[in-house]
């Protein structure tokens, strides 16, 4: 038995987690598959990947997290 087809919508929530490589294997896996099959989930993913690439940078990532704790509550 196959696995379940991810809908758009959930497809869609689990792209920012591509973003901040925060899932799964399963849920990566299925999300590229999603994307495969639906043009939005690819564009959304595509639009996703400039975040993706400055949060695997840890410079980046460094002065983001610095931004964060100096923001007032």
């Amino acid at each position: 038995m196959g696995a379940r087809r991810m809908t758009r919508e959930e497809a869609l929530k689990l792209a920012g987690g591509y973003a901040t490589n925060t899932l799964t294997p399963e849920e990566r896996a299925a999300l590229f598959q999603a994307a495969l099959e639906d043009q939005a989930i690819f564009d959304a993913l595509q639009k996703e990947q400039g975040l993706r690439e400055l949060l695997d940078d840890a410079a980046s990532r460094a002065i983001i997290l610095d931004a964060i704790q100096e923001s007032p509550p």
